[in-house]
């Protein structure tokens, strides 16, 4: 019986982005990706938050990029992030592409402090700093 809870423990611990999500629109990058962040933390230590975000492109975009999910890592005492997991998806049929870990283009092995005005600054600041998210 312990075993069989020490399993179910580890595997709660193992961020999955097909699971049920409440995505809520916090804004559109500089290349004009719309972002989405999950309502609810994927996990919390510390300081630390863990939460899955998407982007698209917005309705009526004619590019055909394929959205992406990110797995991220929020240090709100430093108002730092690092991207730990990008899945990228086919836009037509939904199909999984590719799947990265640690991709370097937000920090890479390290935490970075976002960008002015980024899209990676709006997320640590509604993850932090937006007592209503």
């Amino acid at each position: 019986m312990k075993l069989m809870l020490l399993a179910a423990a580890a595997v709660a611990l193992v961020p999955s982005a097909a699971s049920a999500r409440e995505w809520v629109v916090i804004g559109n990058d500089e290349h004009g990706w719309r972002w989405q962040m999950d309502r609810q933390a994927d996990r919390l230590e510390g300081d630390h938050v863990y939460v899955w975000a998407r982007s698209d492109l917005p309705p009526g975009a004619t590019k055909v990029y394929s959205p992406s999910n990110w797995y991220f890592k929020i240090d709100c005492r430093h108002g730092t992030i690092r991207a730990l997991r990008m899945i990228v998806y086919d836009k037509a049929s939904g199909r999984q592409l590719e799947e990265r870990s640690n991709p370097d283009d937000v920090g890479g092995a390290d935490m970075a402090e976002p960008k002015s005005g980024s899209i990676h600054e709006t997320i640590v600041g509604h993850r932090c700093y937006n007592p209503d998210f």
